[in-house]
């Protein structure tokens, strides 16, 4: 059976929902230029498209990859199993929705190293707040559908996707990444307090 892989770069969170990363929030906000690039075997989308709200769909079944159980998972994601943990917004400022069927996740790349207090005192340096994810989805070897808002396509099986919220310049000191996570949650203190970094 073929894989097809989903490429994830930039401002993201995953949403973890019983016990499955069932979608992917990309942040909406100036600094970032969020986008879909269905691959090289579109038939008719053959540029990146971008993005405003729109909500991006395979059409495949399923509950997404497993979560990562693991509290200091180095996937940038919200879990609201952990105590105390952010809790995503019911109405999010999201720049786009992915929702993701059944795969495997791998985190091959992490980026953007910030320094957190975790609420056990210990101090993680540089984690990461950004990171290139890949999702490999089996199929049976059909062309996939994959919609994008209204528009939709169909791509090969063995292909892939990019979504990407990549940010221009921005001034790291007043308004970095992990600040920018934070609006799109209630709050909460479970995962840490952000002390400063290279985001």
């Amino acid at each position: 059976m073929p894989d097809f892989e989903i490429y994830f770069c930039g401002l993201m969170c995953f949403i973890c929902k019983g016990g499955f990363y069932d979608r992917v929030i990309l942040v909406d906000d100036a600094d970032h230029k969020p986008i879909v690039w269905l691959g090289p075997t579109a038939q008719k989308l053959a540029n990146p498209i971008d993005l405003a709200g729109e909500t991006i769909s395979l059409e495949l079944t399923g509950n997404g990859p497993s979560c990562d159980s693991r509290a200091l998972s180095p996937l940038v994601h919200l879990k609201p199993l952990i105590d105390g943990s952010p809790q995503l917004l019911a109405s999010p400022p999201n720049a786009a929705t992915v929702l993701l069927p059944d795969g495997t996740l791998d985190v091959p790349i992490k980026m953007d190293g910030t320094s957190v207090l975790h609420s056990n005192g210990s101090l993680i340096a540089k984690q990461s707040v950004a990171q290139l994810v890949v999702v490999k989805v089996q199929n049976d070897g059909s062309p996939l559908k994959i919609s994008v808002g209204t528009q939709s396509d169909i791509v090969s099986a063995s292909s892939f996707m990019v979504v990407g919220n990549l940010s221009g310049a921005h001034d790291s000191t007043l308004n970095n990444h992990a600040k920018k996570y934070i609006h799109l949650t209630k709050g909460g203190t479970g995962i840490g307090m952000i002390l400063g970094g290279d985001t």
